[in-house]
């Protein structure tokens, strides 16, 4: 790769490479859909004041396009300090549609500093959610298959899941293991202590 490309151009050709099909974009926060966009600033408000928001806390943002006739998704990235926690990236998804509706979200937290093994080289998934009406079809793995490609090309590392997981959230990653594209650790003796990661 040309060294002489700003990071942000490098993520864009990298991320080209991994998705050939798809159309990636550096945008501003502007561009972005009302929907996603209450949603990005929810998320960057939360553990810190209420109205804190600004949209230079957004440090980078793009736009994925799946192809015409598809959706779109929406990336935008953060570092957050929060109280007696510290500093963490934060990486927020929106898959949008043609009319504008959001179908889902989700979360990438990464602690680039944190020796801690639940941390440590290990970006996680921190939430995942899809709207009602797009259930069933496939959105979630699609953006969890993004955030992996995302994680791998920022941090170098695979997605991993969190340790506390819905019962929704577990019939993903199990479907993931099945296909050969997630591995599955056991962290104790308690059954329901798992941890996933996409390989």
């Amino acid at each position: 790769m040309n060294e002489k490309l700003s990071p942000k151009d490098k993520f864009l050709v990298a991320f080209t490479e991994m998705f050939p099909d798809f159309r990636v974009e550096s945008i501003s926060v502007d561009k972005i859909p009302t929907e996603a966009m209450e949603y990005f600033i929810r998320k960057s408000e939360c553990f810190r004041p209420e109205g804190s928001y600004s949209p230079e806390d957004f440090i980078e943002a793009y736009k994925v396009l799946r192809g015409e006739g598809s959706y779109t998704t929406y990336i935008v990235k953060e570092i957050k300090e929060i109280k007696d926690y510290g500093f963490e990236e934060d990486t927020y998804f929106a898959d949008v549609d043609e009319q504008g509706e959001l179908i889902g979200t989700s979360e990438l937290r990464y602690k680039p500093d944190s020796d801690k093994e639940f941390f440590k080289d290990k970006p996680f998934l921190g939430n995942i959610r899809t709207n009602p009406n797009f259930l069933r079809q496939g959105f979630g793995i699609r953006r969890i298959e993004l955030m992996d490609g995302f994680s791998r090309i920022q941090y170098q590392n695979p997605l991993y899941s969190d340790e506390i997981n819905s019962e929704e959230m577990i019939a993903v990653w199990e479907k993931l293991v099945a296909d050969g594209r997630a591995s599955k650790t056991q962290l104790s003796d308690d059954e329901g202590d798992v941890r996933y990661a996409m390989i």
